[in-house]
């Protein structure tokens, strides 16, 4: 350092006027006075344009051109030390750090809404087709599977009349258990098959119908599959019902949807075909 810097208020690069000692910085601060606004003044006429005050003018500009730009400007008082003040504390970098952060900061972006409701609408609409797939095709497997007529491979369909007449002859022994009618049972049935079960007697027939009706609803049959083999005519069908009381005959409080698949064999007899046995799988 060349000198010492006398004594005096100087700015410290704040902003704010500091008191310099002569030899360092000390504690007094104070901000620098605004001057007052002037009053705006009324706007005057402006002078009349002469002859000479035209050549006055042309004058100053020509010596304007010939000076300095910085003649005009009053000398700056040199910093102590030849380094511009850094109020105590204030890394430069640091400073220089937190001013660019606050110019340059800029707005966070605006949140996303959330897209997750379309892959559950994707995995819904997934959840019902395999639900819609499993009651066609579950009950068609199931029924492959348990279906006695799958160890007959010379079992053929059957066709035509006597396609209608063994599913008539089914449909006969169901309305013989719907309307307990002994009569129209023991006709559709062999021998064989009637004393086998039972049932031969029409008493016997009469209460085993009765509390079948009792204990279920909406009993329906539906045709699966109706082949030959030779002169045995075998119909395989899924029925279905509500099931409104237990055993013992007791009402159910919640009636239970229930089925079952059925294999009737028929053979020839009487005026077309008859039943020779009746299976539930």
């Amino acid at each position: 350092m060349s000198g010492s810097t006398p004594p005096g208020w100087y700015d410290d690069g704040h902003g704010a006027l500091r008191w310099w000692d002569g030899s360092r910085w000390t504690e007094h601060t104070h901000a620098p006075v605004e001057p007052e606004p002037e009053a705006e003044s009324q706007p005057e006429e402006p002078p009349a344009v002469t002859e000479a005050s035209l050549a006055e003018s042309q004058h100053g500009v020509a010596a304007s051109d010939t000076a300095s730009p910085t003649d005009a400007l009053p000398p700056i008082p040199p910093s102590p030390g030849g380094f511009a003040p850094v109020y105590p504390g204030a890394h430069p970098s640091i400073a220089t750090a937190a001013v660019t952060g606050a110019v340059g900061e800029t707005d966070a972006a605006p949140a996303r809404r959330s897209r997750l409701w379309i892959v559950f609408v994707a995995l819904g609409v997934v959840l019902v087709g395999l639900v819609v797939l499993a009651a066609v095709f579950i009950p068609r497997f199931i029924v492959g599977i348990l279906d006695p007529s799958s160890d007959r491979p010379g079992a053929t369909a059957v066709q035509g009349a006597d396609l209608r007449a063994a599913e008539d002859i089914v449909d006969a022994y169901d309305d013989a258990w719907d309307e307990m009618d002994c009569a129209a049972y023991q006709a559709i049935l062999t021998p064989e098959f009637l004393a086998s079960g039972g049932l031969s007697d029409c008493a016997d027939f009469a209460q085993a119908a009765r509390e079948f009706n009792n204990s279920v609803e909406d009993y329906e049959v539906s045709f699966i599959s109706t082949t030959r083999e030779g002169d045995t005519i075998y119909v395989e069908t899924v029925e279905t019902f509500t099931q409104t009381a237990d055993a013992a005959g007791a009402p159910l409080e919640n009636p239970v949807p229930a089925s079952f698949s059925a294999l009737y064999t028929l053979v020839p007899g009487g005026s077309g075909w008859l039943i020779d046995d009746y299976v539930e799988q």
